[in-house]
């Protein structure tokens, strides 16, 4: 399994790279993956499709199946939206630049009454790459690196405080 999750990524990461979003014309619904996250329990996230035009990542607990969050992408797999379960919500405006490659901005806003810009920039690094935000006038983030891999999604990622790992596929195709 590990070889095809090695073959698909030098496939799929160059194209993803390239546009910074999820390719999810390629991924099929019921497509499911497992992370294993430093800060919290492991999560399951499952495609769903398009839902009002967008496409849609449902979150859950991997132990409990306990729902987290439902993750909207615009048509170039760019996330928009993050609706958290217990009715939070945040927006990206027009989407997060979290993945986009060189420079970009976008405007961050909550059901909390946040609203501010993110500046940010995606450089090529060693085996990967990194990602350096910050919000406009305040202090920037822990610089992020992280790989792609299978569809674009990032297999792998790491910052000073936080890190996280695709640990497997299920129902995704040739990297199940």
């Amino acid at each position: 399994m590990r070889l095809a999750i090695l073959l698909a990524a030098a496939l799929y990461a160059p194209a993803a790279l390239a546009e910074g979003g999820i390719d999810f014309a390629a991924m099929p619904e019921g497509c499911s993956w497992q992370s294993k996250l430093s800060d919290r329990p492991d999560q399951r996230e499952t495609f769903l499709g398009k839902v009002k035009g967008k496409y849609r990542v449902k979150i859950v607990d991997a132990r409990s199946g306990a729902a987290i969050s439902t993750v909207d992408y615009n048509a170039e797999g760019l996330m928009v939206r993050r609706n958290w379960a217990d009715g939070r919500w945040e927006r990206f405006e027009p989407f997060s630049c979290f993945t986009v490659p060189g420079k970009c901005s976008y405007t961050y806003r909550n059901g909390a009454g946040d609203r501010f810009k993110i500046d940010s920039e995606v450089r090529p690094a060693g085996k990967g790459f990194t990602s350096a935000a910050r919000p406009r006038g305040g202090t920037a983030y822990p610089v992020e690196k992280f790989t792609l891999g299978p569809f674009g999604l990032m297999t792998s990622s790491g910052s000073a405080n936080y890190s996280t790992k695709i640990t497997g596929f299920t129902g995704c195709g040739p990297t199940s």
